[in-house]
């Protein structure tokens, strides 16, 4: 019997498809009629990530780029960056990953497949994005 892959190794193939989206620069509606259309086995999870990206690509993307830093905006960051930013921040708000853990995974998976500071860049993009995102979740309650 085939072992069911970790969620570590779910999130890795969710990094390497949006690397691949942003590396060819396609449009994301033509990268989810390719998602649609592969006949890959996607655990429930990833669908939902998957999901979730999908619908929120331009509004996860307009969250994260005012806390990229004065320098940067989501455009210029490596596309591993990106990649690693979009999934931690649909993790968070579909809901499925506390704020904790989709930093730490996001900051292993930078540790392991960025270059030397990518995982300090991503850390605290994410915490800053996070933070403000639950800030104003609680304004608004």
């Amino acid at each position: 019997m085939q072992k069911s892959p970790t969620r570590a190794q779910e999130r890795q193939q969710i990094i390497n498809f949006f690397y691949h989206h942003f590396l060819v620069q396609y449009k994301i509606t033509l990268t989810k009629s390719y998602f649609e259309n592969r006949k890959i086995n996607f655990s429930p999870w990833q669908k939902k990530i998957f999901s979730y990206i999908f619908q929120s690509f331009d509004s996860l993307i307009q969250k994260i780029e005012p806390n990229l830093g004065e320098k940067w905006s989501f455009n210029e960051i490596s596309n591993l960056d990106k990649s690693i930013l979009l999934i931690a921040l649909a993790e968070f708000f579909s809901k499925v990953t506390p704020r904790s853990v989709a930093i730490a995974e996001a900051v292993k998976a930078s540790k392991i497949y960025g270059t030397n500071n990518s995982y300090r860049f991503v850390n605290k993009a994410l915490e800053k994005t996070l933070i403000v995102s639950e800030n104003k979740e609680i304004l608004n309650q």
